[in-house]
């Protein structure tokens, strides 16, 4: 049994992590990753709460974020320990009002809420740039696009009996199977950001430790570990995969 030493909080971005919104669209139109509601579920589960807590910080306007959290999250909104938008990124108004280069400063999550810091925080975003200045606290996923969509189409929100699900199956995303499996894994970890620098995430397999989703060999291992991670959850409320 693994030992949780410390309370981590999870970072969470929306579009291109958790769902995919599509381009010059008016209506309120987003598709679910793979595996987000077993994802979501881990999350919120009375035994992962009690060693982590989870916000979502996203670069779009609180009109847009409202809707898309409500769709990511549903039953679960009432959990998030923050939502935060894009007025939480110290933009101008010029700059707010057009498509610019936004970072998410964790050190500002940090001023809010003072039991964290970058010895237990994780930003889960597809976009390295967003995490220039805290880089060793960033899980990067690879961005949930249109393209990946129309491949894994028929997975959006998979739910199947663990005992029909064969870990060597050739599983089209598992990208948030794999971040429950992380996320496990460093629940017992003193210093997150320590562990991501070390080579934690690729197991020393490849230099560049934010690309670890594109070895696939390293991505299925870390779903692999996600999803005994769900089975080992109290039976009575365990989550389906």
């Amino acid at each position: 049994m693994t030992t949780v030493t410390k309370r981590k909080l999870l970072v969470l971005d929306l579009n291109g992590a958790l769902l995919f919104r599509p381009k010059h669209r008016k209506s309120r139109t987003c598709h679910s990753r793979p595996y987000l509601s077993t994802f979501t579920s881990f999350l919120f589960h009375p035994t992962t709460r009690q060693w982590l807590d989870t916000m979502v910080w996203s670069s779009a306007q609180p009109k847009n974020v409202g809707w898309m959290v409500e769709r990511a999250f549903g039953q679960h909104v009432d959990k998030l320990k923050l939502v935060w938008t894009r007025d939480q990124m110290g933009l101008t108004k010029a700059e707010y009002g057009r498509k610019t280069q936004t970072t998410k400063d964790l050190s500002r999550v940090w001023t809010s809420l003072d039991d964290f810091s970058g010895k237990n925080t994780i930003l889960l975003d597809d976009s390295p740039s967003k995490a220039r200045l805290q880089p060793y606290n960033h899980i990067c996923v690879e961005e949930y696009t249109c393209s990946a969509r129309g491949a894994v189409e028929k997975g959006d929100d998979l739910v199947v009996k663990m005992s029909s699900l064969s870990l060597g199956a050739d599983v089209d995303d598992e990208t948030l199977l794999a971040v429950i499996g992380i996320l496990d894994c460093i629940k017992s970890e003193d210093d997150v950001a320590k562990w991501v620098k070390g080579g934690g995430l690729s197991s020393g397999k490849i230099a560049e430790v934010s690309q670890w989703y594109t070895n696939s060999d390293i991505l299925h291992d870390w779903a692999r570990l996600g999803k005994e991670a769900l089975d080992a959850l109290p039976q009575a409320e365990s989550v389906a995969v």
